[in-house]
């Protein structure tokens, strides 16, 4: 299905620890007019982050919190998908 993409689409970063389901997330996404996915580098024009880590550590909540302080906006939303997550790395994105 060819459709364009939406007048203003959502500009969309998407992580994700393996690159199976990320493949598999960027390109469910890019099917769809109303969301633009872009890459990791282009994080600072984004709308929203979505990321798929599997389990939550100290470097999935830094990358979170460095991707949120890029935003020119002032509070970007992050979507975490997740299997397991430990309260130390949950606190920590939390104050995010």
């Amino acid at each position: 299905m060819n459709r364009e993409k939406a007048e203003r689409a959502l500009r969309l970063v998407v992580r994700a620890d393996d690159p199976v389901t990320l493949e598999g997330a960027v390109a469910r996404l890019a099917g769809s007019p109303e969301v633009d996915v872009l890459p990791a580098h282009r994080c600072e024009e984004a709308d929203a982050v979505l990321v798929f880590p599997g389990e939550v550590t100290e470097e999935t909540a830094g990358w979170i919190e460095r991707a949120v302080a890029r935003s020119p906006h002032e509070a970007r939303p992050v979507v975490l998908v997740v299997d397991r997550i430990s309260d130390v790395p949950l606190r920590k994105a939390a104050l995010t």
